[in-house]
């Protein structure tokens, strides 16, 4: 007989990207900003030096305008134009990191929000000044900002003591991603009550990643009323994962409208894991049609677990082609599972050196009662492929 599928276990907390993700799978991964990409190493550099002479103009106008009231106009009598400058900041996964801008003289933005400084021209040919309150909040969310991309830069490099150091300077000027990734680095080093109030005051300021890492922590120490409330915080944000764990805790609670609903919401931000339990909530009520999209969606992500489960969908229904090539997407991804199901539909067709070698995939990749099963089928198939030598050695001999 041919071994059953084996059916992969919907995953609790997507493994979404952070700074220092671990392994797929787990239920602790924390959110903070992107992983710095390579221009990141290059811009770093550039945007704090670039924020130190906006900076060190702006200290030195003030300074002209203790002294003298000034006039912008040339010395024909002519509006004098400001300096052109631009200073971005890194944005990171669409999260809170600072972005200090000032385009063509014209209004400086702070993590999102219009600082209150216009900077441009009157109607006569001179300047109006940003106020002393205003140049100070620009300053301090510039400071912030290259504290943050500092941080970044650092833990990217594997000097994370230093990271942290970043972070909380950008923290202490009240940025809340920085805060979110400042948590995530003391909850690693064991700091469980420290990092909870870094994700709050992240959370306080609006900060998405912060509100759903402070859901995962509150969760895994029993806290299911806080981490609920977190999560729908996130998710009100448009962070998906968050999503998705708010419709699993809905759905353990047995509002499967809600979890849906969630479910969809996730499904629609581009999280896998969330178009994975939408596909799971229908397929258990029978819309197999719509469950088949929700996985193709998922596994169209790149997650392997979706393509097993999408391929053990359509085996269900008779569709051995489709669910072999579903099967097969995953493997060539290295998944075990994947591995282990399609040496299944190969043995059942009857190429049995196919499924020896996706069986053997199976074993080298996985762990517990998925490399048992695939050993066992080993030696099972095995046993068959010597038994079918014997046979024909016997109908050669009776030749």
């Amino acid at each position: 007989p041919v071994a059953p599928a084996v059916h992969p276990t919907a995953p609790a907390v997507h493994p979404a990207p952070s700074i220092a993700p671990k392994a797929p799978g787990g239920s602790d991964h924390r959110h903070g900003a992107g992983t710095p990409s390579w221009m990141t190493f290059v811009a770093v550099p550039v945007l704090i030096l670039a924020i130190a002479l906006l900076v060190m103009g702006l200290r030195y106008a003030r300074r002209r305008d203790s002294v003298v009231t000034r006039v912008a106009t040339t010395s024909r009598g002519k509006p004098r134009q400001p300096a052109r400058e631009q200073t971005v900041l890194t944005k990171a996964n669409g999260y809170d990191g600072a972005v200090a801008r000032n385009t063509h003289g014209n209004q400086i933005h702070t993590n999102g929000h219009r600082a209150g400084a216009s900077w441009g021209h009157g109607g006569h040919g001179a300047e109006t000044r940003p106020s002393r309150r205003d140049e100070a909040d620009l300053f301090a969310s510039a400071e912030a900002a290259a504290a943050f991309n500092l941080g970044l830069l650092l833990e990217a490099q594997g000097r994370k003591v230093e990271a942290r150091a970043a972070y909380g300077r950008a923290d202490e000027r009240g940025h809340g991603t920085a805060a979110s990734n400042l948590g995530r680095l003391l909850e690693e080093q064991g700091g469980l009550a420290e990092a909870e109030a870094a994700y709050r005051r992240a959370d306080e300021r609006g900060d998405a990643a912060g509100a759903f890492n402070l859901g995962l922590l509150l969760e895994a120490r029993g806290g299911m009323v806080e981490a609920w409330a977190a999560y729908g915080r996130a998710d009100e944000r448009g962070h998906g994962t968050a999503a998705s764990n708010l419709g699993r805790l809905l759905e353990e609670q047995g509002g499967l409208a809600e979890a849906e609903a969630a479910y969809r919401r996730a499904d629609e931000r581009g999280n896998a894991v969330g178009a994975i339990h939408l596909g799971v909530l229908l397929q258990k009520r029978g819309s197999l049609h719509e469950a088949a999209a929700a996985f193709g969606r998922a596994s169209d992500r790149g997650n392997n677990a979706a393509a097993s489960y999408l391929g053990v969908l359509l085996k269900e229904q008779g569709a051995e082609a489709e669910a072999e090539a579903a099967f097969r997407r995953a493997d060539e991804r290295g998944d075990a599972i994947a591995a282990f199901n399609l040496g299944v539909v190969l043995e059942a067709r009857g190429a049995l050196r196919d499924a020896e070698q996706a069986y053997r995939r199976a074993t080298e990749r996985g762990e517990g009662a998925v490399a048992d099963r695939a050993r066992a089928a080993l030696l099972d198939l095995h046993r068959r492929l010597d038994e079918a030598d014997a046979a024909r050695v016997r109908r050669a001999d009776a030749a």
